[in-house]
């Protein structure tokens, strides 16, 4: 009976308000972002719809867009006369992210000449840090098996290929690639690149998601503790100015937290290597590609190799979002009235960098006008996600409104900061829901 009047007890102090408002906010927000990310993946991977540019047009080809009617295929036929060339230039005005092209000749070239004729899959990259950007153009992949497996058939059934050509009905159908991002292009497949750059990217990615929870929780647990054991009183009335003792903490706070997130990047390092069996990007690029293809050379061509200037700008960022971080972790470890409060606290910064970091992960930082996308915005650890997109991309004017906005976010919270600690505010702000409520019953 004592061991579970001990239990009761226990639990009780342990499953407070504040973790049961924690929980809850949790699991609906990870309902939300599974939603989120369902609907985004099943447009991404189940889209029915294909985008054909048939500048061939003869009744072979009629014939293949009827069959991929007939296979559930919306076939959406975009004018081949607007069709230069410029593979860049030409989607952005068909304004559309992916189609297969039908070169003129590809009747001529299989039925007459007898020779293996080329389709092209092309696919726009939107983003470098995605999954999603992995699965991006499934559809138009899956609608070119398509058009290979009927072209194989209709040489067998409608014009009577000989026993002696059948090797050549298999391969009549060749598939090429072309992957656009912003106005270049190079001939490689899509996922071949998103490979390379997604698992380069995605250590930026997990390194500023374990900067900033390591920085916060550090800086809250120290300013609550010091707040409760009463020694902040002590050391703000030493002969040192608040405002170093603010700076003192961040920075502290800082590197250490650098430190632990370099420790969790080798061994994220690791776990990757060992997914990969050992292969670098390069190499599981050119696995992933189809063809012969220089991925090095892809990437390059696609302005997606990162030199020292992009490596600072992306630091910059960095550096910005952990000191927004750390200022208004400040003020969320002035408010802690206990240590099991601290715990909530961390809550609304946790929030703050896990929304835009799941976002960046699983459905890419495009930067679009949608509504999710402006509420993401008010973020401002969001734009430091955005920052490898922003810049592999060239949408520098999107970096720099981001890191002007970082910068008054930053301002803004270290002028709070400041207020508080410069005050008595500080020995008696808190978030004392249980004082509220017995000062109500005194009160009645």
């Amino acid at each position: 009976m004592k061991f579970f009047k001990l239990l009761k007890k226990e639990i009780s102090e342990l499953f407070t308000k504040e973790i049961i408002i924690s929980m809850i906010f949790t699991v609906v927000l990870l309902f939300a972002m599974g939603h989120l990310m369902t609907g985004a993946m099943q447009d991404i991977i189940f889209s029915d719809t294909v985008n054909l540019i048939d500048c061939d047009n003869t009744e072979f080809t009629s014939e293949i867009r009827k069959f991929l009617e007939e296979n559930g295929y919306e076939v959406n036929l975009l004018p081949a006369d607007k069709y230069t060339g410029n593979i860049a230039e030409d989607m952005k005005n068909y304004g559309e992210a992916e189609a297969i092209l039908i070169p003129e000749g590809f009747t001529e070239k299989i039925l007459n000449e007898k020779k293996p004729s080329e389709i092209t899959v092309i696919c726009s990259m939107k983003s470098t840090t995605s999954v999603a950007a992995m699965t991006s153009g499934a559809s138009v992949y899956d609608a070119a098996e398509g058009i290979e497996f009927v072209v194989e058939k209709m040489l067998y059934e409608k014009y009577g290929i000989s026993p002696d050509d059948s090797k050549f009905a298999q391969t009549a159908v060749e598939v090429g690639n072309i992957t656009i991002a912003g106005e270049k292009f190079a001939n490689v497949g899509v996922e071949a690149v998103a490979s390379v750059t997604m698992m380069r990217n995605m250590v930026v990615v997990m390194m500023i998601f374990f900067l900033v929870l390591f920085a916060s929780q550090m800086i809250i647990t120290a300013i609550a503790t010091e707040k409760i054991d009463k020694t902040l009183e002590t050391l703000l009335s030493a002969p040192v100015s608040r405002m170093t003792i603010i700076l003192s903490k961040m920075t502290a706070a800082a590197i250490v937290s650098i430190i632990n997130a370099v420790a969790y990047m080798i061994g994220f390092a690791g776990y990757m290597s060992g997914m990969s069996a050992g292969m670098s990007p390069e190499e599981l690029g050119n696995m992933v590609s189809s063809g012969e293809v220089d991925i090095n050379s892809a990437v390059e061509t696609l302005n997606f190799g990162l030199n020292i200037g992009d490596l600072f700008l992306i630091g910059l960022q960095m550096f910005m979002t952990i000191l927004i971080a750390l200022s208004v972790s400040i003020i969320l470890g002035a408010l802690a009235k206990d240590a099991k409060s601290t715990q909530t606290l961390v809550m609304p910064i946790m929030i703050a960098i896990m929304l835009p970091f799941m976002m960046t992960l699983f459905g890419g930082s495009s930067g679009d006008s949608s509504m999710i996308d402006v509420v993401m915005s008010i973020i401002p650890f969001t734009h430091t996600f955005r920052a490898l997109d922003n810049i592999a991309f060239g949408n520098m004017t999107a970096y720099w409104l981001g890191f002007l906005y970082q910068a008054i976010c930053l301002v803004i919270c270290l002028i709070l900061a400041v207020r508080i600690f410069t005050t008595d505010k500080i020995f008696t702000v808190s978030l004392n829901f249980k004082g509220r409520k017995k000062t109500n019953n005194n009160e009645e």
